[in-house]
């Protein structure tokens, strides 16, 4: 009596593995490639430009933590929410904004 609901629950297992693993890896959805529409940078404001050419050229790498080219885009929308931000922060930095604020 068991046995067969054992058996039912083993085989479901193996198929939603493989499901998972198919998911995971893409095989079932293709990546779309949502930045290569986007229009080139306009103008940016001095500081932000500098802070784009310091972290694409490598000067970020004593950052704590860097985001280089992260761009949104919500399905509905096309103008993105986030377009190609770069922005690195230094160790400490969080830090002292934090000791401001406290």
């Amino acid at each position: 009596m068991v046995g067969k609901n054992l058996f039912a629950m083993a085989i479901e297992g193996v198929i939603f593995f493989c499901i998972t693993v198919l998911i995971q890896y893409r095989f079932c959805f293709k990546a779309r490639s949502s930045t290569s529409h986007l229009k080139p940078i306009g103008e940016e404001d001095e500081d932000v430009a500098r802070e784009r050419q310091r972290i694409l050229s490598g000067g970020g790498h004593s950052d704590i933590l860097e985001l280089r080219q992260l761009t949104k885009i919500y399905k509905r929308k096309q103008k993105p929410a986030v377009d190609r931000l770069c922005v690195g922060i230094p160790p400490g930095e969080v830090h002292h904004s934090l000791q401001k604020i406290i």
